[in-house]
């Protein structure tokens, strides 16, 4: 198999764990826009690498399990013990960011399948209970693992960026991440976001010449960041279901 063969493979994959994804958690805004918040609190770029690697280890957990018991031993254990609430995650919670917005996080789990066990008049993070509940899907949480490997693998000014745009901006920059080029065919949306974000839009191969905004993809890497910006803008963005055939 040669390098664009493996590429090829590496994509679909990607694709289709981004598909399980929006499929098995529609509808996708039950978790979309909490994840965005959620990141988009954090200031730096330690605080949200730090929220990303927390949401990890809570799939992680489940993930392993699963692997280690064997699907039918953990279905006959969740079975026994949901009658009880459920079998318990053991969520290391001193691996939690400073800040954290534990109801966008509580969201995000709740969408996934787990259960969210809390008192009454507590909202500290210490007293949240992670159970598995009923609803977990373990190609859903393939597919988040895999969204959020995508999502740390951006550069943080990038991911920063994104962090801040509504749907359509966020959207219009996937078409841009898109575009093959060498002319931009949307020159007035191309123009905007090369004013606004010079920097980034040149990560992306996008500059100006001779008054026109062209796209000029120099090597493997920046072809890697513009397939991830796509893959990662839809399956954070795109509502309904998932359009396959943008991710490729």
């Amino acid at each position: 198999m040669n390098g664009t063969e493996a590429c090829l493979v590496e994509e679909n994959q990607s694709t289709e764990k981004l598909r399980h994804l929006l499929e098995l958690t529609r509808p996708a805004s039950t978790w979309q826009p909490h994840l965005v918040q959620l990141l988009a609190q954090q200031i730096l770029e330690s605080g949200a690498r730090h929220t990303i690697a927390f949401l990890q280890h809570v799939v992680l957990l489940f993930l392993f399990r699963q692997l280690t018991m064997g699907k039918e031993t953990l279905q006959r254990t969740r079975r026994a013990n949901l009658r009880s609430c459920g079998c318990p995650v053991p969520v290391d919670k001193r691996l939690a960011p400073l800040v954290l917005d534990i109801d966008c996080w509580k969201k995000i789990l709740v969408s996934l399948g787990f259960e969210i066990e809390q008192p009454d008049g507590y909202h500290s993070l210490e007293h949240v209970d992670v159970l598995v509940g009923p609803g977990v899907m373990p190609l859903a949480l393939d597919g988040m693992l895999h969204l959020l490997t995508l999502v740390n693998s951006l550069p943080w000014n990038i991911l920063r960026m994104i962090l801040t745009f509504l749907p359509d901006e966020a959207l219009s920059l996937c078409a841009l991440s898109e575009e093959i080029g060498p002319r931009i065919q949307d020159q007035v949306t191309a123009r905007a976001f090369l004013s606004r974000y010079p920097v980034e839009m040149t990560q992306l191969g996008i500059n100006k010449q001779h008054h026109v905004v062209i796209k000029t993809v120099g090597d493997r890497e920046q072809t890697r960041l513009n397939k991830t910006i796509s893959m990662t803008v839809r399956a954070v963005f795109q509502e309904g279901p998932p359009d396959i055939a943008t991710f490729v």
